[in-house]
């Protein structure tokens, strides 16, 4: 939010719940069918109206949170997403895993009621002002790598949560300079974390197995003896 204009919008949009239209009224949206949503968005784009709000918390743990919430989680967090009223980080890149995600090592041990993180995240956009992060750890190391894994929502502000600039090649930190959410790219070590909520297990699910009522693929063969070769076309 830039100005009061920018503030009136989000506050106006949020009240009718047109920052997420296609939730459910009870969580903060209006209620609209996709088909509806998409129409509205589309009317707001001819217009040329901003987006009222943009944020992880509505891209990501959002959809995550309407299908795999507790309740007590969607009426706890669905409304203050919809509001703009929390700042999100996402972990899911560690230092030696990027794009293999199932090759994450952060370990979630469960103590009681709760889960204890042990690990590191990178590329951390905005961590050092979010309230809230969103990560994927492991919390069955016996089970191949692209299963055992859970998502879950940590307190940024937490015991043992800490965020670090990491130093570039030439030496600067992006604590050196200006630095934005969109921008800043930050460590975040969970030496003794304990995670404010846990929405499902197997984030990653392995490639499907083949389907054996389908025909196998054809084998090429060679013609037989004395048979004509069909001439190709051009």
């Amino acid at each position: 939010i830039k100005n009061e204009a920018q503030k009136l919008w989000l506050e106006r949009c949020a009240a009718k719940g047109y920052t997420v239209p296609d939730w459910p009224k009870a969580y903060g949206g209006a209620g609209m069918s996709p088909t509806e949503a998409k129409i509205w968005r589309e009317e707001m784009h001819r217009i040329g109206a901003r987006p009222p709000l943009s944020s992880f918390g509505i891209w990501m743990l959002g959809p995550a949170l309407l299908k795999f919430g507790s309740e007590e989680q969607k009426v706890h967090y669905l409304g203050q997403i919809a509001r703009g009223e929390i700042r999100w980080c996402q972990g899911y890149s560690e230092p030696g895993a990027g794009s293999d995600l199932a090759a994450l090592s952060m370990r979630a041990e469960r103590e009681g009621d709760a889960y204890r993180l042990n690990g590191q995240k990178v590329w951390t956009s905005g961590a050092h002002i979010a309230r809230y992060g969103i990560l994927v750890a492991r919390t069955d190391p016996t089970v191949p790598k692209h299963r055992g894994l859970t998502y879950f929502v940590i307190d940024m502000h937490g015991a043992g949560v800490e965020t670090r600039p990491l130093r570039q090649i030439t030496g600067q930190a992006d604590a050196d300079r200006p630095v934005t959410a969109e921008t800043a790219t930050w460590m975040v070590d969970c030496t003794a974390a304990h995670t404010a909520g846990m929405l499902g297990c197997c984030a990653i699910s392995p490639p499907p197995a083949p389907d054996s009522r389908r025909s196998p693929p054809a084998q090429a063969t060679r013609p037989r003896s004395g048979a004509r070769t069909p001439r190709r076309r051009s």
